[in-house]
């Protein structure tokens, strides 16, 4: 069934798609421009239950013209889109990027992009924003809104129609208060997960139940209603941010002006007259476009160009061409493809199914093969695809393992034990570069610090898996008779730092007691088995992605010498972090790396042909075997020299 059209409605689509692209484009006045996602979800409650209201009123009701409506409405564009930011990431990601883009395709195409991103740093984490189908999560939630509700919505007309109203009712509440709770206790699965979204959809449902449309108040309540709930959005815009829990409570805000929007405003309130006119109902009947293309074309500018070098003027551009792009799919595909009986709803999904599948299978392809090489890439990107991996040590299928497989061990009586985290295992390959015999084994599990004596219980699965593979390589440590000396390497946690970054930002207060206290536990441990431990610092860091910046330079042509880290910034990012090195160095031998990676001016990110760093904390394996053999590192561990048991500190 076609409902009378509504103008204001695509006036109100502007209203939340323009807030969206200004907050991503990182406008400050715009910091809650993100609730132009939540003015969508009531939209989309409201007109799709209206439909589906009126095809069971008339005894119409149809999943398979349902979902024929929503493969037109949604696949084409989404389609062109994935396809699009395909070419360019193939181009211009490197393989650790490509590799995970491509995995947020299949993602994207099983209508699962939100769990997805449940791995990640989170919806405003700086990184997360060089991924283009971030916002692909909000479709996600959609389907899967609607693989469901319609099903309930038939069972509840069917069976209790006189109870539909109070149904809905009952589990928007319990999606509310399932939200507000959730926001005090896990903020990524709050802000991604359905069950604490789906009130928002069930708002505009409510609408849709009640049968409201404007016209049935005074035209003094109309104009009151409407302008209210603009004042509301346009509140939300401007005052919520990131540092407010969400969704929460405070989405009421958004949530509750576009129901009074939908409720009230029509050609006799101002705000409708507004709404309806040609430029919002322009860019509303192309926002679902704009919404999609921003974000890629945002995302793959900042890949290409870095992100600090964007000015506000770029951004403006990006838009403009963004709406270009919306504006061309919108009259090319998105029009016709709805417009148009070209075909059978069964022809319609077996299309959508072939395109979804092929799309899926060059994804895994890619995820498979950006570890060996990639065909038709640029030679100079292959290159720093293999130069600017981080360290693997012996190799990276040893990540988790204790004495189970030869290749993660180079003599069956290893003499040094190389525990921690990703930071240990990175120093492998310069422990082998400093003496090519050695006879050492890899005791290493990616964010898992080494520790003796865990004082408290996991509070996740990681923790779990974690205290475990201390556990076995306790065991395994405590039964050797040929290991002497333990090298110990894991990464401080972030809070550690005086500053998250070098924008000033203050982190959360820590001394670092807790991991300072996990290392002299794990050494005292080690001593008592008659082995001598020996911790090495991380690379200075200053939470720049340098290893980012070094591929962007050569690939693209730049100034290497931009992606060195000023030792001024470094102090201030690792402030704490040195001085739980500096009190480690009275109890046990302490090799600090930045010795032969800084001077007194500058922390390098590339020393003659050498690539050093892989991210913004991890070496490459070239880097390491450099360090390895310029400081001596099997030297430093094993000598009692006190002239060479440190490196110099040069912060």
């Amino acid at each position: 069934m076609k409902l009378a059209y509504r103008p204001e409605i695509d006036g109100l689509r502007t209203l939340a798609v323009v807030p969206v692209v200004l907050f991503h484009a990182g406008l400050v006045p715009f910091k809650g421009g993100f609730v132009g996602v939540d003015v969508f979800f009531v939209i989309s409650g409201y007109l799709i239950t209206s439909i589906l209201l009126a095809d069971l009123s008339k005894g119409s009701f149809s999943l398979l013209r349902f979902y024929d409506r929503r493969i037109r409405r949604i696949i084409p564009a989404l389609l062109a889109v994935l396809l699009t930011s395909f070419v360019f990431a193939y181009q211009w990601m490197s393989f650790l990027q490509l590799g995970e883009f491509a995995k947020d395709v299949v993602a994207v195409a099983l209508f699962g992009s939100n769990i997805r991103y449940l791995s990640g740093g989170g919806y405003f984490d700086a990184a997360e924003q060089l991924r283009p189908l971030l916002h692909t999560w909000s479709l996600a939630i959609e389907e899967q809104f609607y693989v469901v509700f319609p099903l309930l919505l038939f069972a509840v007309w069917r069976w209790w129609r006189s109870r539909l109203l109070p149904s809905i009712l009952i589990l928007l509440v319990s999606s509310l208060v399932f939200a507000e709770y959730m926001s005090r206790t896990d903020a990524l699965l709050n802000y991604y997960l359905l069950p604490t979204r789906a009130w928002e959809l069930l708002a505009g449902a409510v609408l849709a139940t009640k049968g409201v449309r404007p016209g049935g108040a005074s035209r003094g309540v109309a104009e009151i209603g409407a302008g209210a709930g603009v004042l509301l959005i346009v509140v939300s815009i401007f005052l919520l941010g990131e540092e407010f829990r969400y969704p929460s409570l405070w989405t009421v805000l958004p949530v509750g002006g576009a129901m009074l929007v939908i409720a009230f405003a029509d050609q006799r309130s101002f705000a409708g007259r507004v709404l309806a006119s040609r430029p919002f109902v322009g860019i509303g009947l192309l926002s679902y476009s704009f919404y999609l293309w921003h974000l890629p074309v945002f995302a793959f500018s900042r890949i290409r160009f870095g992100q600090e070098n964007l000015s506000t003027w770029d951004y403006c551009v990006l838009i403009g061409f963004s709406l270009a792009l919306s504006w061309i799919t919108y009259l090319v595909l998105e029009r016709p493809i709805r417009r148009q009986a070209f075909a059978t709803p069964l022809k319609v999904g077996g299309l959508a199914l072939a395109a979804t599948i092929l799309l899926i299978a060059g994804a895994r392809f890619t995820v498979i093969q950006a570890k060996h090489g990639l065909p038709f890439r640029n030679p100079i990107m292959v290159e720093l695809d293999r130069r600017l991996r981080m360290s693997p040590g012996l190799s990276e299928h040893c990540d988790g393992e204790v004495d189970e497989h030869s290749f993660c061990k180079t003599g069956d009586a290893p003499v040094i034990a190389v525990w921690g985290d990703s930071h240990a295992r990175q120093l492998v390959d310069g422990i082998l570069a400093s003496k090519p015999d050695v006879s050492l084994i890899q005791l290493v599990k990616p964010s898992c610090p080494p520790d003796a004596n865990p004082t408290s219980a996991p509070e996740s699965s990681d923790a779990l898996s974690c205290r475990d593979f201390n556990r076995r390589v306790k065991a395994w440590l405590s039964n050797q008779t040929s290991v002497t000396h333990v090298v110990l390497a894991m990464r401080l946690s972030p809070h550690t730092s005086k500053l998250n970054s070098v924008s000033d930002e203050p982190a959360a207060s820590s001394d670092g007691g807790e991991e300072r206290d996990k290392l002299m536990r794990t050494a005292d441990w080690i001593r008592r088995q008659g082995m001598k431990p020996v911790l090495f610092t991380s690379p200075p860091a200053t939470g720049r992605p340098v290893g980012r910046c070094l591929y962007r330079a050569r690939a693209f042509g730049g100034e290497i010498e931009k992606c060195s880290m000023p030792i001024e910034d470094v102090v201030r990012y690792q402030g704490n972090i040195d001085k739980i090195y500096r009190s480690l160095e009275l109890s046990m031998k302490v090799v600090r790396l930045e010795k032969d990676l800084c001077d007194q001016a500058t922390c390098h990110a590339k020393v003659g042909g050498v690539y050093l760093y892989a991210d913004s904390n991890h070496l490459t394996s070239e880097g390491s075997r450099y360090l390895g053999k310029k400081m001596g590192f099997y030297d430093l561990i094993m000598g009692d020299d006190p002239s060479t048991r440190r490196g110099v500190r040069i912060y």
